[in-house]
C-alpha cells in the first residue's frame, strides 16, 4: 500500500531481517498515523470545525489539519467570533491560504445577520468562492414569536392552502381562516396582490433621505408609499432612516410591484386611502417608470360585494364616482345636441363625435409652413411649433449690451453678436433668410434712466446669414452703446 502517509519497503519471503527492519517499519506506521486526525476530533466531529478569530465581515480560521490548497469540495463549519455578527458581504482566510468571499447557498452575498455571532455555519469552497451550505441562519432559526402576519401579507388561491379549525387560532380582531383565504384568493383571481400596508403616502418630489414630515406625519423608520417623484423610477414604498432610504421589503424587486396593492394607514390627506401599482412584467427596478395610482372611494374589495343586489344598475351606484380632473370615475355620456349646443358638461357620444365637431366649425386642423407663410387660409389654427413661418411673426430679435464684452439679454433666432470694433455689431442668424431684402428695426441706446443722446445706426451689410451696423452720435462717431435692439422680418 502507498499513499500519503505510508510508503512501504517490501521485504521477501525467507529473507534474513535484522531487527532494524520491523522497527522501522512501525515507526513509519506510527508517523503515518500521526498525520490523521485525533480520535476524538473524528468522534467529535471537529475535522473541519474552526473558530473564528478575525473581525465582522472578515473572518479567520484555522483548521487542526491545515489544507496545502483551497480546492473544489473543501468543507469548513465556521464558528462566527463574539460580537463578529456579518453586516453583509464578508470573507473567510483558512490557515492563511489568502482571504476568499462567501457567498450564500444561491451565490449572493450574504446578508447582514445570515452569519451571526457564536453559530456555526458550513461552508464549502466551489473552486473560486465558499458557499454557505443550506439556507442562510436568519431564515432557518425563525420562530412563530418572530413573525407577525396580517391580512395583507399573504395572496392565497383555494387550491394553495386546505385549513382546518385546528390550523388556525383567531383572536376577535382577525378574520376566520375561511374568510382569510376567500378573501386572499378573490383579490388574486382578479390579479391584486395585497402587501404590507405604508403608514403615510406622499405624491410630492421628495428627498429618499432623512426622517421628515409627510402629510402631517413625522416618520421614523416608516413605511413610505413615494408616488410623484420626477424620476418616476424612483417612486415605490420605502424604510425611512436618518440617512439613505431603502426599498421595503416586500417590493424591493421587480415583480413584486406587478399587481401590488397596499393600505395607507394614516395621514392628513391619504389616511385609509388604498393604492395599486400599474406596472407591466418585464421591467428593470431603479430604471423602468413605476406607477402608482389611488384606488377609488367605495371600490371592491370582495366580489360578493355586490351579491343580492336587485339589479346590475343598483350594484353600479353602489361603487361609482363622479371623474374629476384628479381620480379616475364615471363621465355621463351627452347626447349630441348637447354637445354642439354646449349645454351639457359631459362627453359627446362616440356617435355625434363628427357632428359635434362640424357644429363647433373651423380651426380644427394646424397649419402647414406653405398655409402659414401665405397667411390666408381661415380654415386651419396656427400652431407654436409653426407660429414664426407666419409674415407678421419676427424671425430673430436680439437686445444686448454693447460695452465691453457683449453680452446677449434676451434672444430669439439669434446665435450670437460679433463685436466688430467700437459701435460696431454684427448679428448672426440661426436660420438664413431666404434673401437679403429681409425688413429690420434696430436701436442704439443708453442705459435706462441716463440722459439720451442723439443716436442712431449705420447699415454696414445685409446678409441673409447676418447684419451689420454701427451705432453712431450724429457727428457720426462710432460709439458702444448699453442698451441696442433689433428685430428682422422676412421670409426664411
Amino acid at each position: 500500500m502507498t499513499n500519503g502517509y505510508f510508503s512501504p519497503s517490501i521485504v521477501s519471503k525467507y529473507t534474513p531481517a535484522r531487527a532494524s527492519v520491523p522497527n522501522n517499519t512501525e515507526t513509519k506506521t506510527e508517523a503515518a498515523f500521526d498525520k490523521l486526525p485525533t480520535e476524538a476530533n473524528i468522534k467529535q466531529g471537529k475535522v473541519t470545525y474552526a473558530v473564528d478569530s478575525g473581525v465582522v465581515d472578515a473572518y479567520v480560521v484555522s483548521l487542526s489539519h491545515a489544507p496545502s490548497a483551497y480546492g473544489d469540495g473543501l468543507l469548513v463549519d465556521v464558528k462566527i467570533g463574539t460580537g463578529n455578527t456579518n453586516t453583509g458581504a464578508c470573507t473567510v482566510n483558512v490557515n492563511e491560504l489568502g482571504v476568499v468571499a462567501i457567498k450564500n447557498y444561491a451565490g449572493a452575498d450574504p446578508e447582514a445577520g445570515d452569519l451571526p455571532a457564536g453559530s456555526v455555519v458550513p461552508m464549502r469552497h466551489n473552486g473560486t468562492n465558499f458557499r454557505i451550505v443550506g439556507a442562510p441562519y436568519a431564515a432557518a432559526t425563525a420562530t412563530a414569536a418572530d413573525v407577525v402576519l396580517t391580512h395583507a401579507d399573504v395572496v392565497l388561491t383555494h387550491a394553495d392552502v386546505v385549513l382546518t379549525n385546528a390550523d388556525v387560532v383567531t383572536t376577535g380582531n382577525n378574520v376566520t381562516s375561511a374568510q382569510a383565504a376567500q378573501t386572499a384568493a378573490e383579490a388574486a383571481a382578479n390579479g391584486i396582490y395585497w402587501k404590507v400596508p405604508a403608514v403615510v403616502a406622499t405624491v410630492a418630489n421628495i428627498t429618499l433621505s432623512g426622517e421628515q414630515t409627510l402629510d402631517g406625519v413625522l416618520t421614523s423608520a416608516s413605511r413610505v408609499l413615494v408616488t410623484g417623484q420626477t424620476a418616476s423610477e424612483e417612486n415605490g414604498v420605502y424604510v425611512t432612516a436618518s440617512g439613505a432610504w431603502v426599498r421595503a421589503t416586500p417590493l424591493d424587486t421587480w415583480d413584486e410591484h406587478i399587481g401590488a396593492a397596499l393600505n395607507v394607514t394614516q395621514g392628513t390627506v391619504y389616511a385609509d386611502t388604498e393604492w395599486l401599482c400599474t406596472v407591466d412584467p418585464g421591467g428593470t427596478l431603479g430604471t423602468t417608470a413605476i406607477t402608482w395610482v389611488q384606488r377609488p372611494a367605495g371600490d371592491m374589495k370582495k366580489a360578493d360585494n355586490l351579491s343580492g343586489l336587485a339589479s346590475a344598475a343598483a350594484a353600479f351606484s353602489n361603487i361609482k364616482q363622479a371623474a374629476t380632473t384628479t381620480a379616475t370615475g364615471v363621465v355621463e355620456i351627452a347626447t349630441t345636441a348637447e354637445a354642439q349646443a354646449g349645454v351639457a358638461a359631459t362627453v359627446p357620444d362616440c356617435a355625434g363625435v363628427a357632428a359635434a365637431i362640424a357644429a363647433l366649425g373651423s380651426g380644427t386642423t394646424a397649419a402647414s409652413q406653405t398655409e402659414m407663410e401665405t397667411a390666408t387660409s381661415t380654415a386651419v389654427y396656427s400652431s407654436p411649433g409653426r407660429q414664426h413661418f407666419h409674415p407678421g411673426h419676427p424671425k430673430a430679435w436680439v437686445a444686448f449690451n454693447g460695452t465691453g464684452t457683449v453680452a446677449i439679454e434676451q434672444d430669439y433666432g439669434v446665435t450670437s453678436i460679433t463685436d466688430n470694433g467700437t459701435g460696431d455689431y454684427t448679428v448672426n442668424f440661426d436660420t438664413n433668410f431666404s434673401a437679403a431684402t429681409y425688413a429690420h428695426v434696430a436701436n442704439c441706446d443708453r442705459a435706462v434712466g441716463t440722459t439720451h443722446g442723439t443716436e442712431g445706426i449705420q447699415v454696414v451689410s445685409r446678409a441673409v446669414g447676418a447684419f451689420r451696423f454701427i451705432c453712431a452720435s450724429a457727428v457720426p462717431t462710432p460709439t458702444d452703446q448699453e442698451l441696442v435692439t433689433a428685430a428682422f422680418f422676412g421670409d426664411q
